[in-house]
């Protein structure tokens, strides 16, 4: 199974440029616990919930008052939609993420993987395994 057949195709996307309380309110819209950040159709960061307690509440900085882009989380490890699960799952394993871009090929940000996609897609595996 690739990643494109579990990856979130819903993606929320904000620039460096908008204030952290614009993108808190846009997660709390959406429920979702991450925006991409993009510039000029690129991906250049992620904006998390932890990015903004870490970097933003827990140093008392208003969220009107500063940007997505000086908070961020960058360099964004971002992965091919034909990449599979394992592969995925391995990769961020390995690098202590918790959320993937999903890239097509040709480089546009089409999707998201998160941990929770990843167990939905592992537990579809077992069912189909298991279930003969």
């Amino acid at each position: 199974m690739k990643i494109k057949d579990i990856m979130t195709r819903n993606v929320f996307t904000v620039g460096p440029p908008a204030t952290v309380r614009t993108a808190s309110k846009l997660m709390r819209e959406k429920d979702i616990g991450s925006l991409i950040v993009l510039e000029d159709k690129r991906v250049i960061g992620i904006i998390t919930e932890r990015d903004i307690l870490i970097r933003v509440t827990a140093k008392k900085i208003g969220p009107s008052t500063i940007s997505v882009g000086k908070v961020m989380s960058t360099p964004v490890v971002c992965i091919s939609d034909e990449i599979s699960i394992k592969e995925a799952t391995e990769l961020m394993i390995r690098k202590k993420i918790r959320r993937l871009p999903v890239r097509n090929n040709k480089g546009d940000c089409i999707g998201i993987v998160t941990e929770r996609d990843l167990l939905r897609g592992l537990l579809k595996i077992l069912a189909e395994k298991y279930s003969s």
